[in-house]
């Protein structure tokens, strides 16, 4: 993936070393149609690493630790002299480079034809406890038409209701301006356009 300068192109994000990942065992695989869990946590936060490994295991979840980029990791500071161009804060930077390294892993380790699903957290976030049975409840339609489907909302005002349940208490709405990457589940053909 190349970001487009009007004179040369940005190095491409470096695909996931796959020796980097801490796997965090558990006998739930799958969330809905969505496996597996990516958990995207700054090293220098090893409390929050520590958090959602708790938060996994309280849930029974499957999911993998991936060690994100900081604002001082050679990968963003390459990419530095691009950033006002590209009117992202260093911060901001980082974060898409974290997310973007996990959609290349996506990309790459799933088959064209298999059109599945995975879902990416970041180490800040609170799952419900019942967001596995949330997700499984999720209608084949919101699974087979979405792209992605965010986890949770960010302020932002809702679009039109597709699906709601009153067993588990949701309700699923179009993204209209979608501005938050906390928690979200995204289809590997999705992954590749990003």
């Amino acid at each position: 993936y190349y970001l487009l300068h009007p004179f040369q192109p940005i190095q491409s994000i470096p695909p996931l070393d796959q020796s980097l990942l801490f796997h965090i065992n558990g006998s739930i695989k799958s969330i809905g149609k969505a496996s597996p869990i990516y958990i995207i946590n700054l090293p220098s936060r090893p409390d929050r690493r520590t958090e959602s490994i708790a938060l996994m295991q309280t849930l029974n979840l499957e999911a993998f630790i991936v060690p994100a980029y900081s604002i001082h990791s050679t990968e963003i500071l390459s990419r530095n002299k691009y950033r006002n161009k590209l009117l992202l804060k260093l911060t901001e930077l980082a974060c898409w480079a974290s997310h973007m390294r996990v959609w290349l892993t996506i990309a790459n380790n799933t088959p064209c034809q298999n059109n599945a699903w995975s879902i990416i957290v970041e180490d800040d976030i609170d799952l419900e406890i019942d967001t596995p049975q949330i997700m499984q409840s999720f209608s084949h339609s919101i699974w087979n038409e979405a792209d992605l489907i965010y986890l949770g909302h960010c302020a932002n005002t809702p679009g039109k209701l597709i699906d709601q349940s009153s067993q588990h208490h949701y309700r699923v709405h179009q993204a209209l301006h979608p501005s938050c990457t906390h928690a979200y589940a995204i289809r590997s053909d999705a992954a590749r356009k990003l």
